[in-house]
């Protein structure tokens, strides 16, 4: 979630992040927000046909968020030198990435638990928490942290392929990818740590990766139908088939979000649709409005704000809803200008 994102002439092969992806990153978080907010909407009675769909679906941002980070680091770092050096200063900039986001936010959430409540952190993996080494939400201080366990391990694995000669990487990617297609076929899930290993997750992650590396070969304005029939079918059947969890959720929705990751970069780098500073700036802010959302609607509800709207009328609610989404949106962009970038800025500079 760099800062950096411009528009680069049709075909470049920019290092810089792209302002259509940076816009996806917006839409996965909101969507993500809206997912977690519809839990007090129904809670407060009420009831909207679009914001119902809206909140039962929003997870599936996470899907795309997996996506774009497969695309992401490859455009970053796969033209990089190959060996060691390559792989620990991709690794130690990904690191800080990750945890200098999350940890001042995993320090905030300990008191305010104690405080709103009591006897939440007897429950809690405190360690598993802070090193973001466990993958289960029920046993986490922030829920969606779970995720971020999963770009961790995707980072392992990309850094070791840094280790292999250019010409390497491609045979493995394509193994890895085909794997993982068998693995979804034949494998069910075990659970625990195996599960973890070879999740579905890994194969939206090596989307993003394929896509990246097949641009020049789909970066033309008659794959935007193609992409996006893809993208609404994929959600469509997800829908459909339910797919919360496992291969039918990575095959759907995962598949989905490399349509529309593909659709997007593809506008843009063809100059057709580019989008405007204030996505791009909350895509800016993404990463810290996902990790930020859940204590700010805590927060809400611990002082009356969602009590106050359950007692108004329909119409009140929805308004009062679309407004907290908007307010948590705000409150991540203004924690993203002052403590997020700042934090990560000196951080690099520190670490060379």
């Amino acid at each position: 979630m760099h800062d950096e994102a411009h528009r680069p002439s049709p075909g470049a092969d920019s290092p810089a992040l792209l302002k259509n992806i940076q816009l996806l990153r917006a839409l996965a978080a909101l969507a993500v927000v809206c997912h977690h907010s519809v839990l007090y909407y129904r809670n407060m009675g009420g009831s909207n046909p679009l914001i119902d769909f809206i909140g039962a679906w929003g997870f599936t941002g996470v899907d795309l968020f997996f996506v774009i980070s497969g695309y992401v680091i490859t455009q970053t770092s796969f033209h990089q030198p190959r060996g060691g050096d390559s792989a620990a200063r991709f690794l130690k900039r990904r690191l800080l990435r990750i945890y200098l986001g999350y940890w001042p936010f995993f320090l905030l959430l300990i008191p305010l638990t104690a405080l709103n409540t009591p006897g939440k952190l007897e429950t809690i993996n405190l360690l598993g928490s802070a090193t973001l080494t466990s993958f289960n939400m029920f046993e986490l201080l922030l829920p969606v942290s779970w995720s971020l366990s999963y770009e961790l391990y995707f980072y392992l694995l990309f850094a070791a392929l840094l280790l292999l000669p250019g010409q390497w990487m491609w045979r493995v990617l394509l193994l890895a990818l085909a794997g993982m297609l068998l693995r979804l076929w034949l494998l069910p899930d075990y659970g625990g740590y195996w599960s973890f290993t070879i999740s579905p997750f890994l194969l939206e992650f090596l989307l993003g990766v394929w896509l990246y590396l097949t641009r020049e070969r789909w970066c033309r304005l008659r794959w935007v139908l193609p992409f996006s029939v893809v993208a609404v079918a994929g959600f469509c059947w997800g829908v459909a088939l339910d797919a919360q969890f496992g291969a039918a959720r990575a095959c759907s929705f995962g598949l989905a979000s490399a349509a529309l990751l593909g659709l997007l970069v593809l506008l843009e780098r063809r100059e057709t649709y580019v989008a405007g500073s204030l996505p791009v700036a909350l895509g800016d802010a993404s990463y810290t409005l996902y990790l930020s959302h859940l204590l700010v609607l805590n927060q809400l509800y611990f002082i009356g704000v969602f009590d106050w709207l359950g007692t108004r009328s329909g119409g009140v609610i929805n308004l009062g809803i679309t407004l907290i989404v908007a307010f948590a949106a705000i409150v991540a962009w203004v924690l993203y200008r002052l403590m997020e970038r700042p934090l990560y800025r000196w951080a690099r500079a520190r670490a060379g």
